[in-house]
């Protein structure tokens, strides 16, 4: 059984598509339609992977024509183009990370039909954190200035117990017990 893509091309036509004439070229990508898609299908899976094989194929073919020495038979070239671009699609996909439909992504709706995540608002009091680096494994301690407002002279205090930082800090010291001491010296004091 020969293959598929054994479409004898004559030499006139391939000297006219070496030219860039429409004619010829059009007369190629039909003789090779066919073929090319029923590689790209096969190696693919689908049919609509396999049509952009078919699109990637022939605007290689019209680019690189010229290039084609006749080495060999000309259909030969085409398939191993096709096959190129097939195996290009195959890797290219094969790197992505599978798609989340988007309804799946969002956050889920309250009985309002609201996302149940809100966002703070305009005028929220947010309390900033610098206690977000860790300790050196070797048990020293950070050299960490406290941050001041431009045109402070003096640190507003210690943050309240209980706050979001010392909880942070502590969360901190209960990962790596080893270094709780050196973490509880040097952890700033939060705004």
């Amino acid at each position: 059984m020969g293959s598929s893509f054994a479409v004898d091309i004559d030499e006139i036509t391939l000297a006219r598509a070496k030219k860039g004439e429409l004619a010829a070229l059009e007369a190629l990508f039909r003789a090779f339609e066919t073929p090319v898609f029923n590689l790209g299908r096969r190696l693919l899976g689908n049919a609509h992977d396999a049509e952009d094989v078919v699109q990637d194929t022939f605007l290689e073919v019209v680019r690189s024509v010229r290039a084609y020495r006749g080495d060999g038979p000309f259909w030969g070239w085409v398939r191993k183009v096709a096959a190129s671009k097939a195996l290009m699609r195959l890797r290219r996909d094969r790197s992505r990370p599978e798609e989340t439909p988007l309804d799946e992504a969002l956050p889920p709706a309250d009985d309002h039909g609201h996302p149940a995540f809100h966002p703070p608002r305009h005028g929220d009091r947010l309390e900033p954190c610098t206690s977000h680096q860790m300790p050196p494994r070797n048990g020293g301690t950070l050299p960490v200035a406290p941050a001041m407002p431009q045109g402070a002279t003096e640190s507003p205090g210690p943050t309240p117990p209980g706050s979001s930082c010392q909880r942070h800090a502590a969360d901190h010291a209960r990962r790596r017990p080893e270094s709780g001491r050196a973490l509880a010296r040097s952890t700033p004091r939060c705004r």
